[in-house]
């Protein structure tokens, strides 16, 4: 998993601005090929999440 982290890290702009998750897909899914999923999120900018802290309000 090193590998893969080392790779998404020299392929994305900021990678402190990511998070990478990785999950065992073995037996979740019937027609799913492969073992492993790999999850790639951004972090939202703050007037984002305060936008949508204000509309659960």
């Amino acid at each position: 998993m090193h590998e893969i982290n080392s790779i998404i890290e020299n392929h994305v702009e900021r990678p402190d601005d990511f998070i990478v998750g990785f999950a065992d897909m073995e037996g979740l899914l019937k027609s799913y090929p492969y073992r492993y999923g790999i999850v790639i999120g951004q972090r939202l900018e703050d007037n984002i999440i305060d936008t949508i802290i204000v509309r659960l309000q």
